[in-house]
């Protein structure tokens, strides 16, 4: 009786212990992805910043020239 119940608490310890590990890499590659797909985010925010400077830049020469054109 003592054999099973040793072997009952090694599988049990066994089988806890392989869904920690089992756990924690899971976690890891969720977290892996979620650092990507933050990398991801900032590269397009940054695009759209540049574009809608780009844009604002370009307003403010036509407006210039505008003014510049009307003052003449």
């Amino acid at each position: 009786m003592a054999v099973s119940r040793a072997f009952a608490v090694l599988a049990i310890t066994c089988a806890a212990t392989l869904g920690i590990i089992g756990y924690v890499h899971w976690d890891q590659k969720k977290q892996i992805s979620r650092m990507q797909a933050g990398v991801l985010l900032d590269a397009e925010r940054e695009r759209h910043r540049r574009e809608v400077l780009l844009k604002e830049q370009e307003a403010q020469q036509i407006d210039q020239a505008k003014q510049a054109s009307s003052d003449q």
